[in-house]
């Protein structure tokens, strides 16, 4: 599908102009984006603290030593976030890529059609999923006409990567370790307390994920507490699933 909205994320609703971190994160990561990146870096945690239970079961009867260390579990987790961003990351900074040589892709279409019907036809078939639920037919086929008068002839452009594909993907290494940090701080007070540090953190872990579904209803408008339990349940149900299948 081409992107009406390319270029980079546009910035939406009030933005701190005086913070540079939420500065950045806005102006490379589209709100979805962050909203995801943050739902599965905490995931990741509460795979790792609610399986700590069945490990430490299974290592009483094997020769495996059982994790007695809140750092140790900190560590871990640390670098899979790490990890899971740096990955997250590269595939959008890719997909970036793909997506500009399919606009590339659509736009030669139009320029090479032998007919305006053709350009149409092309145009339609690009915009008909966006259009056909909020227009009708004959206001379809003036935007399509419109289009094909907007469009300027295209010549093929060299795609790769860019500096803000870079940035958004460093932008998703740093939202993926920024959601966990509240999660990881319980590691840090009760390091000689395992089992303390992991049931703080994944009380921690549930508020933050009430909290980011909340915010996101009201970004999106939809009633917050509902959103904001909806994203709880569905991490909670997620790892509890993920975990018996190794996680």
């Amino acid at each position: 599908m081409y992107n009406l909205c390319m270029s980079q994320p546009p910035k939406h609703g009030v933005t701190l102009k005086n913070n540079p971190i939420i500065n950045f994160t806005e102006k490379y990561l589209y709100p979805i984006d962050s909203l995801s990146e943050t739902f599965f870096s905490i995931l990741i945690v509460l795979m790792f603290t609610l399986a700590y239970r069945i490990f430490s079961i299974s290592s009483a009867t094997s020769s495996i030593e059982p994790i007695n260390s809140s750092s140790k579990i900190l560590i871990a987790i640390l670098g899979a976030v790490i990890a899971w961003g740096f990955i997250d990351g590269v595939i959008y900074a890719v997909l970036s890529i793909f997506e500009r040589e399919e606009q590339g892709r659509f736009l030669r279409d139009v320029s090479t059609a032998q007919s305006e019907q053709e350009r149409i036809d092309t145009i339609e078939e690009e915009f008909e999923d966006i259009f056909e639920p909020i227009t009708d037919a004959d206001q379809r086929d003036l935007l399509y006409h419109a289009i094909s008068k907007a469009l300027k002839p295209t010549h093929d452009k060299k795609i790769g990567l860019k500096k803000e594909d870079v940035m958004a993907g460093l932008a998703h290494i740093f939202v993926a370790l920024s959601a966990v940090i509240p999660s990881l701080i319980p590691f840090v007070l009760f390091n000689n307390n395992p089992i303390l540090a992991i049931r703080v953190s994944n009380l921690v872990s549930f508020v933050m994920l009430f909290i980011t579904g909340y915010r996101w209803g009201k970004y999106t408008q939809v009633n917050p507490l509902r959103t904001g339990l909806i994203i709880m349940s569905v991490a909670i149900v997620l790892a509890l699933f993920a975990i018996p299948l190794g996680g």
